[in-house]
Parts: structure tokens; sequence; C-alpha cells
């Protein structure tokens, strides 16, 4: 029989573990893996929502706009958007395209630094 644990070590080992585990889980999808397989030329691109973009009735779904509401608040790959939504490559790309032309994203490409961090060393 396990002693009873004080209620608040329980909840803030909970919340401790689950905000690490979505911290992590968004920084992994920034790093380069050695063995991974090149994706598509555009694996580097990360995107931040910068502003609500119009979206034809098509793109009004709960997939597009989780996925907005967290490029509102952090940046993601386009890998990303693939693992955590139910989103097919075709709508990713028509998404990120629509975001680009309406200037709604900042995009930065992370394998520029990747590779600035390499040639310095």
């Amino acid at each position: 029989m396990h002693p009873p644990q004080h209620p608040t070590a329980t909840s803030a080992f909970a919340t401790l573990h689950g905000w690490a585990q979505k911290f992590t889980s968004s920084l992994m999808d920034l790093r380069p893996a050695a063995h991974a397989e090149p994706e598509a030329p555009s694996s580097g691109l990360t995107y931040l929502l910068r502003q609500w973009p119009m979206l034809p009735p098509s793109s009004k779904t709960a997939d597009i706009y989780r996925t907005l509401s967290v490029m509102s608040h952090r940046r993601v790959s386009r890998s990303w958007i693939l693992r955590t939504s139910r989103l097919t490559p075709r709508q990713v790309d028509a998404l990120l395209a629509r975001l680009v032309e309406q200037d709604a994203v900042d995009v930065i490409d992370v394998a520029l630094f990747t590779r600035t961090i390499a040639q310095t060393k």
C-alpha cells in the first residue's frame, strides 16, 4: 500500500509533466535530425501567425482553426502540422500558401541558422 500523496504535489507534477511534453514536442520540430530522410525543400521553414487570414468556407474546419490557434502563439513547421492535425499534405500546402499570399505569417528558415552555426565552428 502506497502512502497518500499531498494533492498539490500530484497536481504540480502533472502540470510540469504536461508542460514539458508540450514544450519539447514543439521544439523537436526545430531540431535538425541527422538520420531523418529529407522531406521537402521547405522542411526547414517555420511559420508564426501574424494576423488572422481570410478563409474560404471550405477551410473553416476545426483542424484548420486549431492549427491557426497554435500558430498564433508559437512557430510551427509543415511536418508538425501534418503530425498533429488530420489535414492532408495538399490541405497543409494550400493553407500555408494562402497564409503567405495574405502576408498573414512570418516565415523563418531554421536551416539557415543551422548552416550559420556550422560555419562558425
